[in-house]
């Protein structure tokens, strides 16, 4: 009998152990699937999965009856639910500090304003860099190992999943946008990154409402080959549906040239960007 239940002490004290092995290697490997998600330094992570994206017809026609517009002006995509896989994108917009270096780094063309008033950059390393085309922001995404997001990448990571308006919600907040800040101010600039702390998006990501208009990787209709979209308000915009997260204008991207950056001037336009999460 005592020789019995020695054997199924054994039994149980084995299946312990294994089941405690099995647990292990299963959070171990939970863990490393975690920590391949870890966002980069000064980036943060927008889960993959399914988001809406554009605006519906019941938000189209509630824009139009409160702002008394037109509803067509909001048909920016068609309303629909897109499926991304993980991805990182920058926490907040790319810096002039961050700008100077890779310039300084590569020899690439500074942004007019720089080149005409070179005390223009003194305090302001942590102001948005504006004043770069397309082509000025894709080379500082391949400089420093990332690219730019595409224009679904950009809406997901400023409304998530929910289809809300604004990254804050579906009610207008003008303490969420940089321009309510500047009012008193002579000459109207965008604020250093990440001071406003209303315009953040429930994935950590901040001032996608509106500090700076920021360039996207997206796809334009044939004919508009030299045109790339910008997401996002700005500074030098006032109105509430100017700022929502579906909201996309085109403009002329430039090719990283003295010619074009005269032409057609970016002064307000930045970006940020993005990055694939490993597997």
């Amino acid at each position: 009998m005592f020789m019995i239940h020695r054997f199924h002490h054994r039994v149980i004290v084995m299946s312990m152990l294994a089941a405690a092995a099995l647990c292990s290697a299963f959070h171990g490997k939970s863990d490393a699937a975690d920590a391949s998600r870890q966002a980069p330094e000064g980036m943060v992570v927008v889960p993959g999965g399914k988001f809406i994206m554009g605006t519906s017809d019941e938000q189209r026609r509630r824009l139009a009856r409160e702002y008394n517009l037109n509803p067509d002006l909001f048909r920016m995509q068609t309303y629909r639910e897109v499926d991304l896989p993980t991805f990182f994108i920058d926490r907040h917009e790319v810096t002039i500090g961050q700008y100077r270096a890779f310039v300084e780094a590569t020899g690439h063309r500074p942004p007019l304003t720089w080149q005409l008033n070179p005390g223009f950059l003194k305090g302001r390393e942590r102001w948005p860099v504006v004043g770069v085309d397309y082509a000025d922001a894709e080379a500082y995404a391949r400089w420093a190992g990332k690219r730019l997001p595409t224009e679904e990448e950009w809406e997901k990571a400023a409304r998530g999943t929910d289809g809300r308006l604004w990254p804050w919600g579906n009610e207008w907040a003008p303490d969420g946008i940089v321009h309510q800040l500047l009012q008193n101010r002579m000459a109207p600039e965008p604020l250093p990154v990440g001071m406003n702390r209303h315009d953040r998006t429930v994935y950590g990501a901040l001032n996608m409402a509106g500090n700076v208009p920021e360039w996207v990787d997206g796809e334009l209709e044939p004919g508009f080959e030299y045109t790339a979209i910008v997401k996002g308000g700005g500074y030098l915009f006032d109105s509430p549906e100017q700022f929502i997260c579906a909201a996309g204008v085109g403009h002329p991207r430039g090719n990283g040239s003295l010619t074009t950056s005269i032409m057609f001037n970016n002064p307000y336009i930045g970006f940020r960007c993005a990055l694939d999460a490993p597997e």
